[in-house]
């Protein structure tokens, strides 16, 4: 019998928690799509700083889904308080930090729910679009921002000049 799955706001106790999951989420992206991603980087010094930032700070947020006491998936999200660029007339802007779900418990709505607890953070602070980025290679995580309602606008392409 599968236990039920519970939603919630992170706190600083949750850090490790968090800090665990997303290093499986480095490690997958790196060992997939991207080399140069710092495997070390999640438990440093920045990693640490942004994650306390997350847990800790009004315009940034993590929220959880657990069964029991064990944290299965997390995502954290920021606000920008007017959007960075001034071609576009926008507000504010959330943006979706980082999310990772444990593999065994994909495919069961729990990102859905995570994201539908980060949209109701955002429209509490009164912003008007929210962005995503996602790694072009992972069709995966893509197609599950679009079934969420995610468009694409910005493709970013890069080249490596180091061979």
């Amino acid at each position: 019998m599968s236990k039920e799955i519970t939603f919630r706001k992170a706190n600083i106790n949750d850090l490790k928690a968090i800090q665990k999951l997303n290093q499986l989420l480095v490690n997958e992206e790196q060992a997939l799509y991207d080399s140069a991603l710092d495997l070390n980087w999640t438990f440093g010094k920045e990693g640490t700083k942004i994650f306390t930032n997350h847990l800790t700070q009004t315009d940034k947020c993590a929220f959880l889904a657990e069964t029991g006491k064990n944290i299965i998936g997390y995502i954290t999200g920021s606000v920008h308080a007017k959007y960075p660029y001034s071609y576009r007339k926008i507000g504010a802007l959330g943006e979706i930090n980082t999310m990772y779900i444990l593999n065994d418990y994909r495919s069961q709505h729990i990102g859905t729910e995570l994201i539908k607890l980060f949209f109701h953070w955002c429209k509490e602070k009164n912003v008007q679009k929210i962005k995503v980025e996602a790694t072009a290679q992972n069709n995966e995580a893509i197609s599950f921002y679009k079934k969420n309602g995610f468009k694409e606008y910005t493709i970013w392409l890069e080249t490596n000049l180091t061979k």
